[in-house]
C-alpha cells in the first residue's frame, strides 16, 4: 500500500506543477487575447453594481461575454480584479457566474477607485486545493497501519450472506444483488455499472435500505451534475437529502435542498437581517468621513468599522449554528469530492460513503472522502472514461488507474449490472464483445427498439474514404474536418425526427466548435466525448474528424472514449468517419467489420459531392 501512495504522490505532485506551469505561462507569455482564448482571462469585462450579501460581505456583480470560455472562472474560484492601466489588484471569490453575469465577493471589503473607468478585467488564480487536499491524505494514510485504505490494500473481503433481504420487484436479479450486498454490512462493494444498467437505481435502492437500519450516509461524485442527479433522484423517493455546496453550478432542480436555502429558510434569519440593516446604517456613517480626515473623524471612523466587524462576526456566528443543525439532522448529505472537505463535514458521524462515478475520479481523492466512514461504496464504469490526467509522469506513477479497478483487480467484492435499459441491441453488441465479455443483455423493452420510418439500421456508418474530406489544423494544433460537418448537416435534415431529441459528439474540442458555428439550433446539444459522459439522446452522430494519409489516429486511440460515445444513442446511432485512416487500427477496423454485417454501412459519395 505504501508504495502505491508513494507513487500516487509522486504523481499528484507532477500533475499539481504542469498545471501550475501552464497557468504561469499563460498568464506571463501570452497576450491579452491568447489568455482570453485559453479561458484563464475575461477582458473586459463591464461593471454593473455592488451590493452587500445576507452576510453584510462586498460582492461586485459584472456583465462578461458569453462568447469567452471563461472555464476556470468556476464555483467558488478566487480571481484578480484588474485595470488594463493600473498595477493594482483586486482578490476575490466567484459567487455566480451564470447566463453572463458574474459576482465577486471582494475580499479587502473596499470598492477599487478605478472601477467605473473602464478597461476592466478578471483574471482566474490557479486553485490547487484539490492537489493540496490528496496529497495530505496520502500522506496521512501512509502513516496508518489500519483503517479503510489499509483493509482495502491488505484485507481479504467478503459478500456477508443477507439472509433477511428481500429481493425489490422493480429491479433486476443483478440490481438486487448489489442492493443486498451493500446492506451487508461488508466493508467494500462495487457496482460496476455498464452505459444504461441502471446504476444510479440501484444506489437508489440500497441508500433507501441503509436509511432503513438507521445509517447515515455520505454521497458524492467528482462533478456536480453526478451529485445533482443522484440527489434528485432520492429526493423524488421522498428522501430528506441535503446537497452540501455553494455552487452556482448546482442544479436549479436540487436548488430548494441545497444547505444554503436552508440558511435562507430559516427562522434565525430574521435576526440577521436585522443585524444587516443595523450594518447598512454604520456603514453610510463610515462613508461620510471619507474627505474628512481629522483625528476625531479618524478615530470614531476606527471605532464604527470596529463596531461593523462585531456585526459580522455575529451574523457569521448564526449561520454556523443553522448550518451546524442543518447538518446534524441530515440523515443524506451530497456533495463533491472538494467541496465535502470541510471540518464541519469531516466531524459528522457517518456510517456509509457512496461514490457515483468513481471511474472518473482520481484514487486520493476517494481516500480523501472514504475517511469520513466505515463503509465505501463505489459505482461507476472502469470501462469508460478515466481521470483526466495532462502530465506524462503521473500517468506513469498509475495516477490515471481508478479505484474501482484497482478494487477488481484486488478481488474486492463487486457486482456487474448486465441488463441494459438504454439502446437497441445492434448499438450494445460492439461495446458488449470489445469492452463487456458479452456479460450484457438488452432488455426486452429496448431490444428493437428504431426510429419510426428509417430505411437504415439502428447502428450506421456513413464512410468519407476517396472524399478528398481530410482534417486541418488550426494555429493552436486543433483539428477539424469541414466536409464531415457539411456531411452531417445533410444527414440531420435527412431524418424526420422533430419529436426526438439529437446529440452531436466529436471527440475534437475544435470539431465541436465548427459543428455548433454550422448548426446554431443544436448547438447546446453539441459536445466532445467527456462532455456527454453519463447522458443519452434518442440519435446520436459522431463526427470521428480524423482523416489524413498517414492514417495518424491521435487520441481516438484512447478506445474507452468511443465506448462512451457509441453508448449514448437510444434509437439511432451515426458514425461518420474515413476508414482509410480509421482502418489501419484494429479496434476500428472491428468496429467498421460489424457495422458491415450488423448495421448499414454508407458511403458519402451518396450525398454528390
Amino acid at each position: 500500500m505504501k508504495e502505491r501512495f508513494e507513487a500516487l504522490k509522486k504523481g499528484l505532485l507532477a500533475e499539481k506543477q504542469s498545471e501550475l506551469n501552464a497557468y504561469r505561462s499563460l498568464l506571463e507569455e501570452r497576450s491579452m487575447k491568447e489568455r482570453v482564448a485559453e479561458g484563464v482571462t475575461l477582458y473586459p469585462v463591464e461593471f454593473l453594481d455592488t451590493r452587500y450579501n445576507q452576510f453584510d460581505e462586498l460582492i461586485l456583480d459584472f456583465k462578461v461575454n458569453q462568447e469567452q470560455s471563461g472555464k476556470l472562472f468556476g464555483a467558488n474560484g478566487k480571481c484578480n480584479l484588474f485595470h488594463s492601466n493600473s498595477a493594482e489588484l483586486e482578490e476575490g471569490i466567484i459567487t455566480f457566474n451564470r447566463n453572463g453575469k458574474l459576482s465577486l465577493m471582494i475580499f479587502s471589503g473596499e470598492i477599487p477607485q478605478w472601477i467605473k473607468n473602464g478597461k476592466i478585467g478578471l483574471n482566474a488564480i490557479c486553485d490547487t486545493r484539490t492537489f493540496d487536499v490528496q496529497l495530505k491524505t496520502l500522506d496521512d494514510l501512509m502513516e496508518q497501519t489500519s483503517g479503510l485504505a489499509h483493509q482495502f490494500y491488505h484485507s481479504e473481503t467478503f459478500i456477508a450472506k443477507n439472509e433477511n433481504y428481500q429481493n425489490i420487484n422493480s429491479l433486476n436479479q443483478s440490481q438486487n444483488k448489489a442492493v443486498a450486498a451493500i446492506a451487508s454490512q461488508t466493508s467494500f462493494h462495487i457496482v460496476h455499472g455498464p452505459p444504461g444498467t441502471g446504476k444510479t437505481k440501484t444506489l437508489v435502492a440500497a441508500i433507501e435500505l441503509l436509511l432503513k437500519q438507521e445509517k447515515r450516509i455520505l454521497v458524492s461524485a467528482s462533478t456536480n451534475a453526478a451529485v445533482d442527479h443522484i440527489a434528485f433522484e432520492l429526493f423524488q423517493k421522498g428522501l430528506t437529502v441535503l446537497r452540501y455546496g455553494n455552487s452556482f453550478k448546482i442544479h436549479e432542480k436540487v436548488e430548494a435542498l441545497t444547505l444554503n436555502t436552508k440558511i435562507l429558510n430559516h427562522p434565525d434569519m430574521l435576526v440577521v437581517e436585522r443585524l444587516r440593516k443595523d450594518a447598512e446604517v454604520i456603514r453610510k456613517k463610515i462613508n461620510r468621513y471619507v474627505r474628512s480626515f481629522g483625528k476625531e473623524e479618524q478615530e470614531e471612523r476606527r471605532q464604527l468599522r470596529n463596531e461593523l466587524k462585531s456585526l459580522q462576526r455575529d451574523m457569521r456566528s448564526i449561520e454556523k449554528q443553522i448550518k451546524s443543525s442543518s447538518l446534524e439532522k441530515a440523515q443524506i448529505i451530497c456533495g463533491t469530492l472538494i467541496g465535502l472537505q470541510q471540518d464541519e463535514i469531516r466531524n459528522q458521524k457517518l456510517d456509509t460513503v457512496v461514490i457515483d462515478e468513481a471511474a472518473q475520479a482520481l484514487e486520493p481523492a476517494i481516500w480523501s472522502i472514504a475517511q469520513f466512514a466505515p463503509q465505501l461504496i463505489m459505482a461507476g464504469d472502469p470501462l469508460q472514461l478515466p481521470p483526466s490526467l495532462f502530465s506524462k509522469e503521473a500517468i506513469k506513477s498509475g495516477l490515471g488507474i481508478s479505484l474501482i479497478e484497482k478494487g477488481i483487480e484486488l478481488g474486492r467484492p463487486t457486482t456487474l449490472l448486465d441488463i441494459q435499459y438504454r439502446m437497441n441491441d445492434k448499438i450494445m453488441q460492439f461495446s458488449n464483445a470489445k469492452f463487456y465479455q458479452n456479460k450484457l443483455q438488452s432488455d426486452k423493452s429496448v431490444f428493437a427498439q428504431k426510429l419510426p420510418g428509417d430505411t437504415y439500421e439502428s447502428i450506421e456508418f456513413i464512410d468519407t474514404a476517396g472524399c478528398g474530406f481530410e482534417e486541418s489544423r488550426d494555429e493552436s494544433g486543433g483539428i477539424s474536418n469541414t466536409g464531415e460537418v457539411d456531411l452531417i448537416v445533410k444527414r440531420i435534415g435527412e431524418l424526420k425526427a422533430s419529436n426526438f431529441s439529437i446529440g452531436i459528439i466529436s471527440p475534437y474540442r475544435k470539431q465541436v466548435i465548427c459543428l455548433q458555428d454550422t448548426l446554431p439550433l443544436f448547438a447546446a446539444n453539441i459536445h466532445t466525448v467527456d462532455s456527454f459522459q453519463g447522458q443519452e439522446r434518442d440519435i446520436i452522430l459522431i463526427s470521428l474528424t480524423r482523416s489524413n494519409t498517414e492514417n495518424e489516429i491521435g487520441f481516438l486511440k484512447d478506445y474507452r472514449r468511443m465506448n462512451v460515445a457509441i453508448t449514448r444513442a437510444k434509437l439511432k446511432l451515426i458514425i461518420v468517419g474515413d476508414s482509410a485512416t480509421l482502418g489501419a487500427d484494429s479496434f476500428y477496423a472491428d468496429l467498421l467489420t460489424y457495422i458491415e454485417s450488423q448495421g448499414s454501412y454508407r458511403s458519402a459519395w451518396e450525398y454528390n459531392f
